[in-house]
């Protein structure tokens, strides 16, 4: 319940500058309900993101973006926004080895099936292992 409050706290403060900054007026009874929407909607935020991310809307938007917008906009900076990790991406290349590393993982493997290379020793060659 307290975290709720501190929450809410914060988003109100924030979109009372975030308004200021687009010369945008917004009335007390609004100022509450817009902070309680944007709470829901923007629920992934961290709280101690909350000021760093108005911040990053107001330097980074021309006009006063939408719950939407704003809602897009953390998806799309996660990794600034989140205490969590992102997973590295795997490029096509790294999934699919070139020509010359599937030449060389043929020849290896004859050598290794004629008895001529022990498998540990073609997996280092490879770096497999």
């Amino acid at each position: 319940m307290r975290e709720e409050a501190i929450r809410q706290d914060l988003f109100q403060a924030e979109l009372v500058k975030l308004f200021a900054s687009f010369n945008k007026p917004i009335s007390n009874n609004n100022l509450s309900l817009k902070a309680g929407l944007l709470l829901e909607t923007l629920s992934t935020l961290p709280t101690r993101y909350i000021t760093p991310f108005f911040a990053y809307i107001r330097s980074t938007e021309d006009t006063l973006p939408s719950d939407g917008r704003m809602k897009r906009i953390l998806s799309l900076n996660y990794d600034k926004f989140s205490d969590k990790k992102v997973e590295k991406v795997i490029s096509r290349n790294e999934i699919f080895p070139d020509s010359d590393w599937l030449r060389k993982f043929g020849d290896l493997a004859s050598r290794v099936v004629d008895g001529d290379m022990k498998a540990e020793h073609a997996k280092k060659e490879l770096g497999l292992s």
